[in-house]
């Protein structure tokens, strides 16, 4: 879903709504031991797990309220896990001199606290970048270091690597979606395109009804997805405040879907100036658009009549095309 906005514009209501689902200990928890699935995360003390404010970090530096410090107890240590949120469209491919400079301002102010008398603390710089771009530059000041710089001066060089989790490439299941894994949803929604974006939040929607301690990540998702789709923007009368009043009114965009291959499919028919072909071809291009979607649907596993009634195609119909699969 495209929303993102470049590095120097202004923040889009998709930045905050973003930003919230990522201030839960339970998102937090979800992202590294699913994504990063590194042995230590298994020895995190997670009920230790809470956010810090960076105060240290000027307004130059933090372009974005975006970036969120975590800290927790790791082997009776302390461990800091700085979460930066690219909202940008554009590849930022000095993101290591800025996470240098962020995590040099962190110890200088653990230093001036008092909070570090001993050695430096261990810290993950995580960046979840959810550009439409591939992400392709470097994750290490190493990778920006000139070639020439000669052997006997490298190991004088600033040195730092970061984790990047680029959003829209990493592999995400169904069996993900469905768990209890509230990341791997967010991933899904970023991949999902106009087949699939109904079903993943089916999926979604399925897992946050499922426990009460879900319902305040579930208003934070609610945020997101109005977000994302702009629906409030585009009808400012339109109030989504349920995850069922999220699933109605993704649905309708399954019908404007419909609407627009009946549109292409009146097009082509006049196009060939057939003396029916703007019936046919608009009667062509609205099954076109049912079948397609009526296949993502099966392939995700949903019943076969909530299949029926959200493509109004005959239950016959989708059993046959169940049987092409």
């Amino acid at each position: 879903m495209s929303k993102h906005n470049d590095s120097d514009s202004q923040p889009t209501p998709f930045d905050p709504a973003y930003t919230q689902l990522f201030s839960y200990p339970k998102m937090v928890r979800d992202l590294l031991v699913n994504f990063v699935k590194q042995p230590w995360v298994n020895d995190i003390d997670w009920d230790s797990l809470h956010t810090l404010s960076p105060k240290f970090v000027t307004k130059k530096l933090r372009k974005r309220e975006s970036d969120i410090i975590w800290k927790a107890k790791w082997h009776d240590r302390d461990l800091y896990i700085i979460l930066f949120l690219e909202f940008q469209s554009s590849v930022d491919r000095f993101m290591p001199v800025r996470i240098l400079a962020y995590v040099n301002l962190l110890f200088l102010q653990l230093v001036k606290e008092g909070k570090i008398t001993d050695k430096l603390p261990p810290v993950l710089p995580l960046v979840l970048y959810n550009g439409e771009k591939e992400w392709k530059a470097g994750v290490s000041m190493a990778d920006l270091l000139h070639p020439d710089c000669p052997d006997a001066l490298k190991p004088y060089q600033p040195e730092i690597q970061f984790f990047l989790l680029d959003e829209k490439r990493v592999p995400v299941s169904d069996d993900d979606i469905s768990s209890d894994n509230l990341v791997a949803p967010i991933f899904a929604l970023e991949q999902a395109d106009q087949k699939n974006l109904y079903t993943t939040f089916l999926l979604l929607k399925r897992v946050l009804e499922s426990s009460p301690e879900f319902a305040d990540i579930a208003q934070a998702f609610i945020a997101y997805v109005t977000a994302v789709t702009r629906a409030e923007e585009r009808d400012p009368s339109i109030k989504v405040k349920s995850l069922d009043e999220v699933e109605i009114m993704l649905s309708k965009k399954i019908d404007n879907w419909i609407a627009e291959g009946e549109a292409r499919g009146e097009a082509r028919g006049e196009a060939r100036g057939e003396a029916r072909g703007e019936a046919k071809g608009k009667e062509k291009g609205r099954k076109e658009a049912q079948q397609a979607i009526a296949l993502a649907l099966i392939q995700k596993g949903l019943d076969k009549m909530l299949i029926a009634e959200a493509t109004e195609l005959p239950i016959e119909e989708i059993e046959a095309l169940t049987k092409d699969i």
